[in-house]
């Protein structure tokens, strides 16, 4: 070690600074021992004691004049890095170390500090959030920024994406944070909880992914991801207004440079695959009210048209789904759409048919006579609709003969013949619904009083082909090398394979089938079902993992990750500085 001094261990002193706080004291006695036996390879970087408090090269220069000044003996060193040797060398009874001496200011023993501490393989999530943090607001002399998440991410060995994930973890709620330091949530379920942009937001997701429902165990990392997809992100295609536009929410311009917007910020949201999803929706939802105040306002002085409040859109339109659908009995039509087909004649081609726009601007009746009334659907999107009635026999004045005998007459009865169809096979299904009802319950009782009986596993093994579906049933046939004639169609490829397997195997492979289609896309690690079984059955993942690691070939060395303490590391010692 040319370029290392040997110390006294009684010069050497640990740094108040150093980000490292805890020493695993069997860790310390292990490393005592093989210091003992093999010596220490990697000297410790020390700095001088004079150099405590220099910001800048000119105040080092100055206190190094004052240390020449006052004799020039070789002072006490603080240890920038390698305190947890020091330790480990005292315990072995060394009494001197080589060691590194460098001349450095306060802000550059910071930033050795967190680098090299950061590129530990056992930090917690948390100790690397609050590492990234303070590197982030470490300054030069100018004041300027000495880092971005880009120069972290290459200086610890880590992508970009992993960085401001990382980073995101400061903006955990408290309980949220609490259950991560005791593992009782993973970092992907905490980085879904704090990558939700507005404080109340995150609180309200965090208590509903660790006790929605009243659960005793927080939600899984697929249902988590489920709960902010549907609660904390809004999709922006067909959004009701300019994604350009940067005058509807002043605060968060347009959306097309907007952070909140997946494809804008794919180093955060690189796991959400579509780009336009706005994880903002609150912001989403203010602009949608600021058009639809400006729109409303203006289309209620035509003639023709009546806006109504907000309140009363609901009521247009179905429950379920995304509230964009008219309700099947509606009275109205949306002007933007076509027809039903239930209005019209079976030889007419739905393709070929206007929308009631076109149909209604004709020879006789003008579309900007005809009353429009105006709400907006669960997508906040404007919808302009008219009576059926009214629809139907402006569209025939016009004349139009595309309509069945009947249509547009009076409500329900604007076809009898549908209606009275329509009527008939809603009787069949609610009478076959109570057949269903009853004979599901009964099944359910006898199983529960008589057990699992041998026969019936073949049946539940075809309904759990059904349920993995392809995704489940593909991820077995690519496992076990399935091939034939027919082989896209993976289901039949492993059911010729299950009818080869003894009972248990066929048991077993009936468990294994619920469970695939989720481990297709979450991997076993992602499944906490899985992971159960596993557990219940003495399968240890971390053991399985290891042994794959070590069949895997080995990853070639990337020359461009050199980290910046090991690059700092290779610069002289400054004239006039420690020998």
């Amino acid at each position: 070690m040319p370029n290392s001094t040997l110390l006294s261990l009684s010069l050497l002193k640990p740094s108040k600074t150093n980000p490292r706080t805890h020493f695993d004291e069997q860790m310390l006695a292990d490393l005592a021992a093989n210091i003992k036996t093999h010596g220490l390879f990697q000297p410790l970087i020390v700095r001088p004691s004079w150099c405590q408090g220099c910001r800048n090269d000119v105040e080092l220069q100055e206190a190094r004049r004052e240390m020449v000044a006052a004799g020039g003996e070789f002072p006490n060193c603080e240890i920038v890095d390698g305190e947890r040797r020091f330790r480990a060398a005292a315990i072995a009874g060394l009494t001197e170390l080589p060691c590194d001496v460098r001349e450095m200011t306060d802000t550059l023993v910071i930033e050795i500090q967190l680098i090299t501490f950061l590129q530990k393989e056992s930090l917690l999530p948390l100790e690397e959030s609050k590492g990234f943090q303070q590197l982030l607001a470490l300054k030069d002399a100018a004041g300027a920024s000495m880092h971005s998440a880009a120069s972290i991410a290459a200086s610890v060995g880590k992508k970009e994406n992993y960085v401001y994930e990382r980073l995101k973890l400061a903006e955990l709620p408290a309980e949220a944070r609490t259950a991560l330091e005791s593992g009782k949530i993973g970092t992907k379920v905490a980085v879904l909880i704090a990558r939700i942009p507005g404080k109340e937001m995150r609180a309200a997701a965090a208590k509903e992914i660790l006790h929605g429902n009243g659960a005793r165990e927080p939600l899984s990392v697929r249902d988590a991801a489920a709960y902010v997809a549907e609660h904390c992100m809004t999709e922006l295609k067909g959004a009701p207004f300019d994604l350009s536009d940067a005058t509807l929410e002043l605060k968060a311009g347009p959306c097309t440079t907007c952070p909140h917007r997946t494809g804008n910020n794919q180093a955060l949201f690189g796991d959400v695959k579509r780009g336009d999803i706005c994880t903002q929706p609150e912001c989403f939802h203010r602009k949608c009210d600021a058009v639809w105040a400006v729109t409303s306002t203006a289309r209620s002085s035509e003639a023709n048209v009546k806006v109504l409040p907000v309140a009363e859109h609901a009521a247009f339109f179905q429950s379920w789904g995304e509230g964009t659908e008219l309700k099947y009995d509606s009275e109205y039509v949306d002007i933007n759409q076509k027809p039903a087909m239930s209005l019209l004649k079976h030889e007419v081609v739905e393709s070929k048919v206007p929308n009631w726009r076109e149909l209604l601007d004709g020879p006789k009746i003008f579309i900007e006579t005809v009353p429009i009334t105006i709400v907006r659907d669960g997508k906040n999107r404007l919808r302009e609709l008219t009576l059926r009635i009214l629809a139907v026999a402006g569209a025939i004045e016009n004349g139009e003969t595309i309509f069945a005998t009947g249509a547009g007459k009076s409500g329900d009865a604007s076809n009898a013949s549908l209606a009275r169809e329509r009527k008939a096979e809603m009787e069949k299904h609610k009478k076959q619904q109570l057949i269903d009802f009853a004979a599901t319950k009964a099944v359910r009782a006898a199983i529960a009083k008589q057990g699992i009986v041998e026969r019936l596993w073949p049946i539940l093994l075809e309904l759990a082909l059904g349920h993995a579906g392809h995704d489940g049933t593909w991820l077995i046939s690519k496992r076990d090398g399935l091939k034939g004639k027919q082989n896209g169609l993976t289901s039949d490829l492993v059911r010729r394979q299950l009818a080869t397997l003894g009972a248990a195997e066929q048991k077993a492979a009936t468990v294994e089938l619920l469970y695939m289609r989720s481990i297709r896309h979450c991997g076993v690690e992602g499944d906490e079902e899985f992971k159960a079984i596993a557990k219940l059955y003495g399968v240890d993942l971390v053991t399985v993992k290891a042994g794959v690691a070590a069949k895997a070939k080995p990853a070639k060395a990337d020359p461009g990750k050199t980290a910046v303490a090991a690059v700092r590391a290779s610069k002289p010692v400054k004239k006039g500085g420690a020998k």
